[in-house]
């Protein structure tokens, strides 16, 4: 299969013929007669026809970074869709598809499979990423199986028009290769497939998990390894190696590239906010897309939609941070820039200090006013115990001793301000004036600030409903 027959014929899923004098070099053990064959082939010229944004190419990629041969084929880029130049399905490859593989005096391969494990063959140890052990080849072919199954059923989602239909099938799919995955990893350790090596099993889905973890939550709001822990897991272990960090895009490059196969698009471009109906802790983040004057899109999910949740998050791009640091990071450093096309760092937007040592303040009293939020949530609770308010006190005191004026760290606000902020509007303003001035001026100023105060606003309801559950 490739991308493009994928793209084009989505009920089909058809294979390319195998050709039986390449299979031979690829199947079975090394023996002094496939040696010569394989050390004969290796010295012709290979000419790959690929393009980056194809999940089937990338799997060739890895194998030849993974044995340092990037550099051995000859690269022919193949513009997709509409784009595609007629000479390639008339001279190339007929069915019009990437990868392509033509080896000089050799038969053509068109299956990414086996382009992958041609490049594992001819360029042998080390990192031999199908090892001749029977056993575990046989193992790793019935993974490559439901891999397969997965990735249709996947690709389902962005083409069927029973949208509801089409996610149950890649439900259960994705569960069957979970399931495969973890009974796997629960003997060897993992994260790999093999435990800690790296082999074709994982070479064939990374790619693909890749790419879906992104572009289905962006265009279908459907999140398919949301529940599949073993295979989130293996793509975060599959990441940090060169082989997939040196040939992988961006997933906003990802994302756009989608954008032509994807339908009804979603808010690919837009900062989305999700946060648990009622919480300051979540309101943390909208109010400091509003001090910063960034423009979100807040999603805000009752206690039964929030369930299973890892909220509050940020998303851009089909990437979503989850978790109050990450997620404030992302917001105000990382996303911004990405809009940008800059690159990351301190002052992407005004929140973000420029100067080290007020960076580093502003991070701790965020990270202290944790111990406020806990604070006013559990002193306004129907039933609060008899110290609450003592420690509610006390927080507040100990902030105080932390914030310079006028504002967190000084003279302009940062990112410290904006956490501060939603728990500070649920104190008793006359307590602040009393205890905390300081405090005190920094929520007057924030207030002032436009957009604000609505950034900041939950229904009483879902506040109270949030405290008692607390």
């Amino acid at each position: 299969n490739s991308f493009c027959t994928l793209l084009k014929q989505p009920a089909t899923h058809a294979r390319q013929p195998s050709h039986a004098p390449i299979s031979l070099i690829l199947v079975g053990h090394t023996n002094k007669h496939t040696m010569a064959s394989v050390q004969s082939v290796a010295t012709k010229k290979h000419t790959l026809y690929w393009n980056p944004i194809c999940p089937f190419v990338h799997r060739a990629l890895i194998v030849l970074e993974e044995k340092g041969a990037s550099a051995v084929p000859d690269r022919v880029h193949i513009p997709l869709g509409k784009e595609k130049p007629a000479w390639y399905a008339e001279k190339i490859n007929p069915a019009g598809t990437v990868p392509t593989l033509t080896i000089e005096g050799e038969p053509t391969l068109f299956e990414s499979s086996f382009i992958a494990e041609y490049f594992d063959r001819i360029f042998g140890q080390p990192n031999l990423l199908l090892p001749p052990v029977p056993q575990v080849r046989a193992a790793i072919r019935e993974f490559q199986n439901l891999c397969g199954d997965a990735i249709s059923a996947l690709y389902g989602v962005f083409f069927s028009n029973d949208a509801a239909a089409a996610k149950d099938r890649a439900h259960a799919a994705v569960d069957k290769l979970e399931k495969a995955l973890a009974n796997r990893t629960a003997h060897n350790g993992g994260p790999f497939f093999l435990g800690t090596q790296f082999s074709m099993a994982d070479v064939h889905i990374v790619p693909f998990l890749q790419r879906f973890s992104v572009t289905l939550p962006a265009y279908r709001d459907f999140d398919p390894f949301a529940n599949a822990s073993a295979l989130r897991r293996l793509l975060e272990a599959a990441s940090v190696r060169p082989s997939l960090y040196n040939t992988s895009l961006t997933p906003h490059e990802y994302v756009t590239a989608y954008g032509a196969y994807g339908g009804t698009k979603a808010h690919v471009d837009t900062l989305t906010v999700r946060l648990p109906a009622g919480s300051p802790f979540g309101r943390r983040l909208t109010v400091a897309a509003a001090m910063a004057g960034l423009t979100v899109r807040t999603e805000v999910l009752n206690a039964k939609a929030a369930v299973g949740q890892r909220l509050p998050s940020v998303s851009l791009a089909g990437t979503t941070a989850h978790d109050s640091d990450k997620a404030m990071e992302f917001l105000l450093e990382s996303a911004p820039r990405a809009l940008r096309k800059e690159s990351a760092g301190p002052g992407a937007t005004p929140l973000v200090p420029t100067d080290p040592v007020q960076h580093g303040r502003a991070q701790f009293i965020a990270q202290e006013a944790d111990t406020l939020g806990t604070a006013v949530v559990m002193a306004a609770k129907r039933d609060a115990a008899a110290d609450a308010p003592a420690k509610l006190k006390e927080a507040l005191a100990h902030l105080e001793g932390l914030v310079a004026g006028p504002w967190a760290v000084g003279a302009e606000p940062s990112f410290a301000d904006a956490v501060l902020y939603p728990f500070l509007r649920r104190v008793d303003k006359a307590s602040l004036e009393a205890d905390a001035p300081k405090l005190k001026a920094i929520l007057d100023a924030a207030s002032a600030l436009p957009h604000v105060k609505v950034a900041s606003h939950d229904d009483p309801e879902d506040y109270h409903a949030f405290v008692e559950a607390a």
